[in-house]
């Protein structure tokens, strides 16, 4: 039996854009913790874009 492929939800655009935001916020007031939000907007990209 073939597993139908995982779409890119919309829970998964919106948690990647607001990390993203939140990533350009830490960027701007407290460049020295950007690592901290890192993980967040690039795994939810790529899970929405499916290539995970």
């Amino acid at each position: 039996m073939q597993e139908e492929p995982r779409r890119g939800t919309l829970l998964d655009w919106v948690i990647s854009i607001v990390s993203l935001a939140a990533m350009i916020l830490m960027l701007m007031y407290k460049p020295e913790f950007f690592w901290v939000v890192l993980p967040f907007p690039i795994s939810y990209g790529v899970r929405a874009l499916n290539m995970m």
